[in-house]
């Protein structure tokens, strides 16, 4: 019984080390780098977001622990992920409850910032390289900063919590860190 077990996880190491072994072409990503890269890839010059460069964001990687652990969290984000949209989420707990809220980060791959369902007044707002829109949230829960990626397309940053008009700023910091991240 012994030996046929280590037979079954030899065979399964074997099969997990050969995955390991293929060679893809391309260049590796070096951002952040201080080493070049050393093999030659095709180069890539591209004018602006397209669905190839939008189907894999993933908002839970756009906050660095740096970041998150500014805000008062180190938890691990809460992920969702549907056919129209990917989000994360991270609770940032404080001493008294009502100081506590929620960070939210959303792509949605089909809605354009025009499909934002917000309450009030839409703020303009342009973050790095994107036009956006800020505005308090549905019921005027918390506050939204979307960031248009295509026109058909978009990044929600959403802080709910008390206090409304003191997470406006918030949800604009953290709009601010993510944007590097967006294509």
């Amino acid at each position: 019984m012994k030996r046929s077990r280590w037979w079954a996880q030899a065979a399964v190491s074997v099969a997990f080390l050969a995955g390991c072994t293929t060679t893809t072409g391309g260049q590796a990503n070096t951002e952040g780098s201080s080493t070049p890269p050393t093999s030659g890839g095709a180069d890539k010059t591209t004018t602006g977001p397209s669905e190839s460069n939008t189907s894999a964001l993933k908002p839970c990687g756009w906050l660095a622990e740096s970041d998150l652990r500014t805000f008062g969290t180190s938890e691990k984000p809460k992920q969702k992920e549907t056919k129209s949209y990917t989000s994360c989420e991270w609770r940032v707990s404080k001493e008294r409850l009502a100081d506590s809220f929620t960070i939210g980060i959303t792509y949605y791959k089909e809605r354009g910032v025009e499909e934002l369902v917000a309450e009030g007044e839409r703020t303009p707002v342009r973050i790095g390289r994107h036009e956006g829109v800020q505005a308090l949230g549905t019921n005027k829960v918390g506050c939204i900063v979307s960031l248009g990626i295509t026109q058909t397309s978009r990044v929600d940053v959403l802080i709910v919590g008390t206090g409304t008009s003191e997470l406006c700023p918030q949800a604009k910091t953290v709009a601010e860190l993510v944007e590097p991240s967006l294509p």
